[in-house]
């Protein structure tokens, strides 16, 4: 049905259809426009068109057309017949109102509007919100409501000929696709809070509630709904049922003369909370003016208050020197410690918990400061404020150096960045820098090297476990009945190497030669982790990297991008599937000798191979203790060095934990070693290769070691241990780095008992524990001791402020030399 067109050129106003590719748009572009079926997009355009030029009857033909196909028989009936006798195409006039008249009523159903506005109305009064007053005004209105055939609603006053006021014309939902494909990008995890101006139509809430209630690490936005208008509020809540969304207390809704500035002191009221920072506003809606005037108060307020609150810390830390921290510091009273953290994160909140714990059991005075609820990220206003409040000794925070803190973290207040992973935060050019910043952890020596951080300023140290939370007293039997098994492995990571990979590249879309390089780097990661048990992974795997990107990229690649993909793509991909090869292992053992195993953490019961061993995920706490403790043999692997959270909690339990072990993970008594020879003069010196020697025979750390590799089935190639020159510089360059805790022997006293190489040696070692469990017990206790001496967040606790102490001493007094 494609009614003439004239011949005119006029242009029409300023649009912005997707199709039309935005801004204005001539008469004749219009008609084309029109012709192809393009949906809603046509409908809003021609409405502002037709009151430019009325007597185009061609246009309103074409209009007509558009709502017949949607099944708006009255509407298009009624454009119809405003086109005047003279001005019909006979033909295509009568055979679209023949069309128009088969189309049957489109009359909305009166009782669904009603029952959708009253269920939302129940639902707003049980959230304390009472707009049952306005639902007299709202009746008599006087409103006609169409429905069109695709379940939509249009209406308008009662009878009003001009469709720039109809309200539903607008393709809402395509709308509202834009606008959460603009607010939810895929790689970014948290997204900000929103306000939505308006819910007539509702579309827009609909889909972007949808989009974020799929709850990220338990994170859900704020949504904050504004309508001054009452009368156009309930005309959206009667268009659809949105009872689940008004009971959600992420979402708030300011309605009435009063929203905009509801809305501002509620967001005042929220200092810890970041503020949203656009408004979203459904297609023909015209929002107050006042809402982006309050939206520019909430940020307003809170520069003002962050302002002042930086003031407060710049007179109190005035005096607070180094030189005044040392005397601090040098003072046995309790010291002051903020930890920051956050609950969108299962280890990482935890792992905070137990560390100010840890702080408390060695005397001083802790408070964790972690989001105030589920739907709201760290402000650096809500961090000041807890300085201000709590007016700490030290501030720590897991894997966030005090930058991405944006000033919410004085400078002169001692802050310790405690590393677990590489996050891509710490590899930032000038993210480190004052005297009072310390890191401690993994120290990556990429951090010193390439990125400016102190190593003077540097503590290594492993992962800790919470004593208090893991012991060895006996669990309850019906605990003990629900995790009893032969083999366990406690872990989040169920999604496959290859799923993993996919995922990855899937979220580097944005930066095309990154991309290449994951996908070519796929195969490279896959090959050494098959072969870390003979050749050391990690080494293979940066150079793998490097040739990636020099690949992909054409130049050679900057120490970030580098240092980006090693830690976020490859060693973590090749942790994964060095990881799904050692539960596979476990999992033949299982079916060939009927062993029972255990998967505890999230994603296992979706495993292609491994549901029928998922048991779900585990408290960190009373849960998993008994799983560590019920087990005959929990296991732990990773491409780095094997001593992780999970080995100390393990034996800390009571439990046994068996260890995989592969090159890089028997590097650590190796460096152990070395570290211990180097500052002697070497037996011998091998200047064709450049290697220093050590007899075997003539050193007890030598001769340690030489007998835990013999043990281990790797051992030394003959009397002398040789270490190149460049590696003896390196160690000497990294001195005070290099922590002798990623030697699991420190740990567990003998790695060779307790570790396996293969699946063979797995099941070796299962049967030993399960033949004997006075081994098992003996070497659980033993591993224990060293534990609770070396490994307890207690002990790291206490080991931070006397590294901390004893720097702050130190610049002092190198300080006093200078001047």
């Amino acid at each position: 049905m494609t009614p003439g067109s004239a011949a005119a050129d006029a242009c029409v106003g300023d649009v912005s259809p997707a199709r039309t590719g935005g801004g204005r748009i001539s008469r004749d572009q219009l008609i084309a426009f029109g012709r192809e079926w393009s949906g809603r997009a046509f409908l809003p355009i021609a409405a502002q068109a037709l009151a430019q030029i009325p007597g185009d009857h061609a246009l309103r033909l074409l209009f007509a057309a558009h709502l017949a196909r949607m099944g708006l028989a009255t509407l298009a009936s009624e454009q119809l017949e405003a086109i005047p006798p003279q001005g019909r195409d006979q033909n295509t006039w009568h055979a679209l109102r023949a069309a128009a008249a088969k189309l049957g009523d489109d009359r909305a159903d009166c009782a669904l509007l009603h029952a959708n506005l009253d269920n939302n109305l129940a639902a707003f009064f049980s959230r304390g919100v009472d707009l049952r007053s306005q639902r007299a005004g709202w009746d008599s209105r006087g409103r006609d409501w169409f429905q069109t055939n695709d379940g939509r609603f249009v209406h308008r006053a009662a009878g009003d000929p001009d469709p720039r006021r109809w309200r539903g014309l607008d393709d809402a939902a395509q709308a509202a696709v834009h606008a959460a494909a603009t607010l939810l990008k895929p790689t970014e995890l948290f997204p900000k809070p929103f306000v939505i101006g308006g819910i007539d139509p509702p579309d827009h809430l609909q889909l972007l509630w949808s989009k974020t209630n799929a709850h990220n690490l338990g994170y859900t936005p704020w949504i904050s709904v504004v309508q001054p208008d009452v009368n156009s509020f309930l005309d959206g809540c009667a268009c659809a049922d949105l009872t689940a969304i008004i009971l959600d207390d992420r979402v708030e809704w300011f309605v009435g003369e009063r929203a905009c500035e509801s809305f501002t002191a509620a967001w005042n009221g929220r200092p810890h909370a970041a503020p949203p920072e656009c408004i979203v506003t459904p297609p023909g809606t015209n929002i107050d003016p006042n809402l982006h005037a309050a939206l520019q108060a909430v940020h307003q307020h809170r520069e003002a208050a962050f302002a002042c609150a930086t003031a407060r810390m710049q007179a109190r830390y005035a005096a607070r020197t180094p030189a005044w921290w040392a005397s601090r510091y040098s003072t046995p009273a309790p010291k002051r410690v903020l930890v920051l953290t956050s609950r969108f994160s299962t280890y990482i909140r935890h792992a905070a918990a137990d560390l100010a714990l840890g702080f408390e059991q060695a005397g001083h005075t802790s408070h964790v400061y972690v989001e105030p609820d589920a739907h709201s990220r760290p402000s650096p206003l809500g961090m000041l404020t807890m300085v201000d409040e709590f007016d700490p000794d030290l501030v720590t925070f897991i894997n966030i150096p005090r930058s991405y803190c944006n000033g919410g973290i004085p400078t002169n207040i001692p802050y310790v960045c405690w590393v677990q992973d590489a996050m891509p935060q710490l590899f930032t050019p000038g993210v480190a820098s004052g005297q009072l910043d310390f890191v401690a952890g993994h120290v990556f020596n990429e951090l010193f090297d390439k990125f400016g951080y102190d190593p003077r300023n540097a503590m290594p140290a492993m992962v800790s476990a919470s004593s208090a939370k893991f012991h060895p007293a006996p669990v309850d039997p019906s605990m003990k009945d629900r995790f009893s098994c032969d083999l366990a492995m406690m872990s989040h990571h169920s999604e496959t190497p290859q799923a993993m990979h996919e995922r990855l590249v899937k979220e580097s879309s944005g930066a095309p030669a990154i991309q290449a390089a994951f996908a070519s780097l796929r195969h490279d990661v896959f090959t050494i982790a098959s072969e870390a048990a003979t050749r050391p992974a990690c080494a293979r795997l940066r150079e793998a990297a490097l040739h990636r990107l020099r690949e992909s990229l054409g130049r050679e690649p900057e120490d970030r991008t580098l240092t980006l993909v090693l830690r976020n793509y490859a060693q973590p991909l090749a942790d994964r599937a060095i990881r799904h090869e050692t539960i596979a292992w476990a999992a033949d053992i299982a079916e060939q000798t009927g062993a029972r195993l255990h998967l505890y953490g999230r994603g296992w019961d979706k495993h292609p191979r491994l549901a029928r061993y998922a048991r779900g995920e585990l408290s960190h706490g009373d849960d998993l203790r008994a799983a560590y403790q019920c087990a005959a043999v929990t296991l732990q692997t990773t491409i780095h060095s094997p001593v992780h959270q999970r080995v100390l909690e393990c034996f800390l339990s009571g439990g046994f934990c068996a260890c995989r072990m592969h090159m890089d993970a028997a590097a650590g008594p190796k460096t152990t070693t070395q570290m211990s020879l180097i500052s002697l003069e070497p037996d011998l010196v091998d200047q064709s290769s450049d290697m220093f020697g050590y007899t075997i025979a003539d050193h007890p750390q030598t001769m340690a070691f030489a007998a835990l590799r013999g043990r281990m089935g790797i051992p030394l190639p003959g009397p002398v241990l040789w270490i190149p020159r460049a590696r003896v510089n390196s160690l000497r360059g990294h001195r005070g780095r290099v922590s002798d805790q990623v030697d699991l022997g420190e740990i567990l006293g003998d790695a060779a008992a307790t570790t396996f190489w293969n699946k063979q040696e797995l099941l070796a070692l299962l049967n030993q524990c399960t033949a004997s469990p006075a081994w098992r017990t003996a070497h659980a206790e033993m591993a224990s001791r060293r534990i609770r001496r070396l490994g307890t967040h207690q002990s790291l606790a206490q080991r931070l402020i006397d590294f901390i102490s004893r720097r702050l001493n130190e610049s002092t007094i190198a300080l006093k030399e200078a001047a």
